[in-house]
Parts: C-alpha cells; structure tokens; sequence
C-alpha cells in the first residue's frame, strides 16, 4: 500500500505517486478496452 504519511497534505509525494499510478492503471484500462472493441 501507499505511505501517505509521509506526504504533505494532498500535494505530497506519496499522494502524488498513487495518483500517478491510478492514471497509469486508467489510461492501461481504456486502451484495453479501446482494443478489445476494435476486434469485436
């Protein structure tokens, strides 16, 4: 899991790495799905 304690507030680095990463995730997602209904 993340340690946002470390992080300052909503800015900090921690919170700011797990939001970068559930983009990531996101971003993985769509383009899966994009391709999945490309082949259907």
């Amino acid at each position: 899991m993340f340690d946002t304690e470390k992080g300052c507030g909503i800015n900090g680095p921690g919170r700011l790495a797990a939001r970068i990463l559930a983009v990531n995730v996101k971003q993985k997602n769509t383009k899966k799905r994009i391709s999945q209904i490309k082949l259907f």
